[in-house]
């Protein structure tokens, strides 16, 4: 999900920054960037960043920023234009490898897709204190292995913390929307959810629906899930990229989402249960150690790409079956 931004003005600026809180970070008359009067850090060094920000009414939007190889540690400001930075926009300082740490203001709320993808040595970053938008792959590929949510974050997006070496997060009680590879592909063990929070549970390193019906997300260093009593659904992207070695799916499940195990690179066989009607799109693609999989008679649709790049595996089904027929396509 996107901010809604109503362009009224496009503006390139150059600032002379010096690396202090932001909260010390203030616009002076001329309309440039200066540290205030309040800083203690009369003695650290300024170094030079390029932004680019769109405005609308209401806030200032970095969408962009370039830093020399030896500015390493990135803070932004929370004045642009006179207005408050209240979002981090698409793709900002994607692929910047010199970044270690980044100070993020606490007026941003949102911070938009690929904002930091691929900031290998980006080590440490705060979550804003009034954030409530995390776009999809923002902290994909960094090296950050520690976050804090606020209790104000609504919305985690696909891949967010993606190949990413965190370990352990606790989902706030604010928090509606989540992805299901949301941590995809990182260091995932522990996942704790709020009590406060009206939507998601934690269970068995897995987030479900407040009602367990649903799994939501799952751990990507699970090697073998638990599957809850009262669980019929597995969500989209649920298990994507995770260390499944094996699976023998409970014959409760009546849906598994699309790409629900998608690149489990360590899935080997598959058994699916006995009543389950459809196999979605990418549900088992990227699997490349997938030898086989038992599919029921009651399946009566298979996407084309539901095994795509999975090329050693074997269908296990009846002759007049209808994964019988889609396998001889094949």
């Amino acid at each position: 999900k996107k901010l809604l931004i109503i362009l009224l003005a496009f503006i390139v600026i150059t600032f002379n920054v010096k690396i202090v809180p932001a909260k010390a970070l203030e616009v002076n008359s001329s309309g440039n960037l200066e540290a205030s009067s309040n800083s203690e850090d009369e003695d650290i060094p300024l170094i030079k960043l390029s932004f680019s920000t769109s405005t609308n009414d209401d806030f200032s939007k970095i969408i962009g920023g370039s830093l020399s190889e030896s500015d390493i540690h990135l803070n932004i400001p929370n004045i642009v234009s006179n207005k408050p930075v209240g979002a981090i926009g698409d793709n900002a300082f994607i692929n910047n490898r010199n970044i270690i740490s980044a100070r993020i203001p606490n007026t941003v709320k949102y911070i938009g897709a690929g904002a930091f993808l691929s900031c290998e040595n980006l080590e440490k970053v705060n979550m804003p204190e009034s954030l409530e938008t995390i776009g999809q792959s923002a902290f994909q590929a960094t090296n950050i292995s520690k976050v804090t949510f606020p209790e104000t974050l609504v919305s985690i997006g696909c891949v967010a913390f993606g190949e990413t070496p965190i370990e352990s997060i606790t989902i706030p009680a604010s928090t509606t929307d989540i992805d299901g590879a949301a941590f995809a592909g990182s260091n995932l063990k522990e996942i704790k959810v709020a009590e406060g929070n009206e939507k998601y549970i934690s269970e068995n390193q897995m987030i479900l629906t407040k009602d367990k019906s649903t799994i939501v997300c799952c751990a990507p260093t699970v090697t073998e899930p638990i599957f809850d009593s009262k669980c019929t659904v597995i969500g989209n992207n649920s298990f994507a990229l995770s260390k499944i070695f094996t699976l023998n799916i409970p014959n409760r499940i009546k849906e598994i989402g699309i790409s629900a195990f998608q690149g489990c690179e360590s899935l080997s066989s598959v058994v699916l249960p006995k009543d389950l009607t459809e196999i979605k799109e990418q549900t088992f693609s990227g699997c490349d150690n997938l030898t086989s999989i038992v599919i029921p008679d009651t399946v009566k649709s298979i996407a084309d790409d539901a095994f795509k790049y999975s090329d050693k595996v074997t269908i296990i089904a009846s002759d007049e079956s209808y994964a019988h027929k889609y396998a001889n396509e094949k």
